[in-house]
């Protein structure tokens, strides 16, 4: 990371030194160990990495509020079953990234536009399986979903003669129901593609995470404070990167859609950059990483030596 330059003011309103960086990895660890994981339960610590870069990499926006990359992943809670904390994380979400103003329901294509390009808000579709049906209300929404996953993304609107073209990248998030893959065939092959899948379990009981506090909600507008300022001192470092595949089989779509996560975890650097190629290979490729508690075997093998 390159030292900034410059006044630069803490969440807590004091001025920073100069040379004074943020740091990164300490801060994600806070943020995913403090904040989502605490009050949410996810199906294995990779799809906690994973979440944590995305709500990271929202952060990261020039002076216009555009994300500086050239493509961004949507980010999808799937579950078969309500009740397993597909919501939840939504809402966790909500308080954390930047620019947004709510869960949103039923969205047409005009207000998909309008939030994304007028307000540069990230995006967040609560109930998203009912949207995901027949009609060319919810085709328009599926097509701002597709295009907009990229840069050069634009919605072509024409009336009387003229033209214009509107802007639609932007940063979504959606939770819903399997069923809004799986009954759907090949007509939205293309666009789960853009996706970093994420299936919620539910639980039950003791392994149930705690409710939220009205602390909680003071603390985690100071993380969002922090992560705003860490943003500003790496976006120029991680606009610029080209970060390196954790396989040979990432390429295309699958690149495209992770190297913003993988440049955020560089950036912040840490176990992260090891942690999210991890976490790429597992949830893009279906390779699940080492699930061995090598230290408890270990102790187990050290308690038991010598005694046969």
């Amino acid at each position: 990371a390159v030292p900034v330059t410059g006044v630069v003011r803490s969440p807590g309103g004091t001025v920073a030194r100069p040379e004074q960086l943020v740091p990164g990895d300490q801060l994600l660890d806070l943020i995913r160990d403090g904040y989502l994981g605490f009050f949410a339960r996810f199906p294995s610590p990779a799809a906690l990495d994973a979440v944590t870069l995305w709500a990271a990499h929202t952060h990261m926006r020039d002076e216009k509020g555009v994300l500086v990359f050239r493509a961004t992943p949507r980010l999808g809670l799937f579950s078969s079953e309500p009740g397993s904390g597909k919501g939840l994380v939504l809402e966790l979400l909500m308080d954390i990234v930047p620019n947004c103003f709510g869960l949103d329901l039923e969205p047409t294509q005009a207000g998909l536009v309008h939030t994304l390009n007028d307000e540069r808000a990230t995006v967040l579709l609560d109930e998203a399986d009912i949207m995901f049906g027949q009609g060319s209300r919810k085709e328009g929404v599926r097509a701002v979903l597709n295009g907009g996953t990229y840069r050069y993304g634009t919605i072509l609107n024409g009336r009387g003669g003229k033209t214009n073209r509107v802007p639609v990248f932007g940063p979504v998030a959606v939770a819903g129901l399997d069923t809004m893959e799986k009954d759907t065939g090949d007509k939205l092959t293309a666009m789960w593609t853009r996706f970093v899948k994420i299936r919620m379990v539910k639980v039950t009981g003791a392994d149930k995470p705690p409710k939220r506090t009205p602390k909680s909600y003071k603390a985690v507008a100071k993380a969002k404070g922090w992560l705003e300022l860490w943003a500003s001192q790496v976006r120029d470092e991680v606009a610029a990167a080209v970060p390196e595949m954790p396989d040979e089989d990432m390429e295309g779509r699958t690149e495209d859609i992770w190297a913003p996560l993988l440049a955020v975890a560089d950036a912040a650097g840490g176990s992260w950059p090891g942690r999210a190629r991890a976490a790429c290979l597992e949830l893009a490729l279906a390779r699940p990483g080492d699930t061995r508690d090598l230290a408890a075997e270990f102790d187990e093998f050290a308690a038991s030596f010598g005694a046969v």
